[in-house]
């Protein structure tokens, strides 16, 4: 196999070339390489490979297809939603060759039964046995606030209803997570505790104002910026009284103006998937990924059809092609991924 540079420790090369792949991450299909997806994979040159259920047949050969991509790709990340509970991609096994995940209860298990130090050290081991598989990112914590109102995703992956709890919790598990080296992931700004959608199938409308998001859903990824979180994932929502025009995900309001600026978040901004119903059902593919880099996310995720990926990559090299998308806004997100990733690396040795 011949090494690809998409390497994002020369971002100004990077872009030089169009690789605009560099501000995709995308889920892939198999649980191998083969010519066919090597050939795919070096067109795109994604920053990050997301890995689904459908990629792990057992841990051995999930570190071998891991290192076989990066490989192929160079500085590439792999990324997993590891919540615990519910959302657990590993299928149960014996540990194989001091290869092992541990299925944790779910957050609200977590959050009724474990203290701080608990959470701390349920990160501390996330993190441990996901790098030792080559994984590089963890999409989790969840730190939403479960409200009355919440049914848009399982209560049981909420850490709990007291916004204060919620916020220790989820800083606990970020700072377990990273003192280790794996980036962690606050998820889903600004909040879905109070969605009655999931976005899986549909935009989520959301009345609070900004005074009541702040007062509740807010409050954990304050705590989580002043742990100095890796990622902060967005979540497809449309906040009426905060952007009338545009769901989260394409709002320069609310990303960059809100999330960069006012908070001051100077890490990794990421969508969620932009293949789920709240977004497909109003946009065209294009729209949401030219849109999305427009608002401020440093990523987007495409997660499961190569012919989206490949239409959304196009897409990005249309828009960056014509000036739509800015050089020196790439290229500030590149070295933020690259610094971000960088910087978690030297907590493993």
């Amino acid at each position: 196999m011949k090494r690809l540079d998409c390497s994002i420790r020369n971002p100004q090369s990077a872009i030089q070339n169009a690789f605009v792949g560099r501000h995709l991450v995308i889920g892939i299909q198999g649980t191998s390489l083969d010519s066919g997806l090597e050939i795919f994979l070096k067109k795109i040159c994604p920053a990050g490979i997301i890995l689904f259920s459908r990629n792990i047949v057992s841990l051995r050969q999930l570190k071998k297809f891991i290192s076989d991509l990066r490989e192929v790709l160079g500085d590439v990340f792999f990324v997993i939603d590891h919540e615990g509970g519910v959302v657990h991609r590993f299928s149960e096994e014996e540990p194989q060759a001091h290869l092992h995940v541990t299925h944790f209860p779910g957050n609200l298990d977590l959050g009724r039964t474990q203290g701080v130090n608990g959470a701390y050290q349920q990160g501390q081991v996330m993190a441990q046995e996901l790098i030792s598989l080559g994984v590089d990112v963890n999409f989790a914590p969840m730190v939403d606030v479960l409200t009355p109102a919440s049914s848009s995703v399982s209560n049981l992956r909420f850490l709990g209803e007291d916004p204060a709890l919620v916020s220790k919790l989820g800083g606990a598990l970020i700072r377990g997570m990273q003192g280790k080296g794996l980036a962690a992931t606050a998820k889903h700004f600004p909040g879905l505790g109070g969605a009655t959608l999931d976005p899986h199938d549909d935009l989520p409308l959301i009345h609070f104002s900004l005074d009541e998001m702040e007062q509740v859903h807010l409050k954990p990824f304050r705590r989580a910026i002043k742990n100095d979180v890796a990622f902060i994932m967005t979540t497809h929502l449309h906040c009426l009284h905060w952007d009338s025009d545009y769901p989260v995900t394409l709002s320069k309001k609310i990303v960059h103006d809100f999330l960069r600026e006012k908070y001051a978040f100077h890490n990794v901004i990421i969508s969620d998937d932009l293949e789920m119903g709240a977004m497909t059902r109003r946009f065209s593919l294009e729209e949401s990924v030219v849109g999305a880099i427009e608002a401020g996310h440093d990523l987007v995720i495409i997660g499961h059809h190569s012919d989206l990926i490949e239409r959304g990559y196009e897409a990005l090299s249309r828009a960056y092609q014509s000036g739509r998308l800015k050089e020196e806004n790439l290229r500030q997100s590149s070295l933020r991924i690259k610094s971000v990733l960088e910087k978690l690396r030297v907590e493993r040795k």
